[in-house]
């Protein structure tokens, strides 16, 4: 093989070692760089939740605590790259939650042996007012999604009200509420999504 031979053989194994080398940092960049943003994402959306949860707790009226709404929040995986949005959808999906799994407590307390007639139509009533709290956190949802965020706000302050009317049918007869937990809880789930709400309309 003459010597122009093997020169040309030598420049066409350079080129394509430098394409492939090339090929390779670019790569190698373009995956950095997606890693570096995905961190970025994650970290940006726990500042928001952290810092939507700090906002929340200071400026209800509430029990709830900054502790409860990041657990509630964070329960839900998508919280971590949602942004305010997302987290509105969230924690009205975590009141629906709350709500649905209420029903079937409500209603292994009244199968549990005997229990005093007003007992029994205090449960009752808890029984048909958070089937229909469901539905008005559904419908939020709903208004929320299409940014009717006037109608969202009034359908969750329509369930609160109607948790209340059912721990009233207990306290009017002076009689222990058997759902204070599960209710509390509902409460301080509706004052999060009040909260973000307010911070969404404020925004737009």
């Amino acid at each position: 093989m003459n010597l122009y031979k093997k020169n040309i053989i030598l420049l066409v194994f350079l080129r394509d070692r430098n394409e492939n080398i090339n090929r390779s940092s670019s790569l190698y960049f373009l995956i950095l760089l997606l890693v570096l943003n995905l961190h970025r994402v994650v970290v940006a959306n726990g500042d928001l939740v952290n810092d939507l949860c700090k906002n929340a707790s200071t400026t209800t009226d509430s029990m709830l605590s900054y502790d409860f709404c990041v657990s509630a929040l964070e329960s839900n995986p998508k919280s971590k790259t949602s942004d305010l949005l997302g987290l509105g959808v969230i924690s009205m999906e975590l009141i629906a939650k709350n709500a649905t799994n209420l029903l079937p407590y409500i209603g292994k307390l009244l199968e549990e042996g005997k229990k005093e007639r007003f007992v029994k139509q205090g449960l009752n009533i808890c029984l048909e007012v958070y089937a229909d709290a469901t539905r008005f956190v559904e419908d939020a949802i709903t208004d929320f999604e299409d940014k009717v965020y006037y109608n969202a706000r009034a359908e969750i302050t329509g369930a609160n009200d109607y948790s209340g009317a059912c721990e009233d049918s207990f306290n009017e007869r002076n009689l222990t509420f058997p759902l204070r937990k599960q209710v509390d809880n509902f409460r301080k789930l509706v004052d999060i999504s009040l909260a973000i709400i307010d911070l969404v309309e404020s925004d737009s």
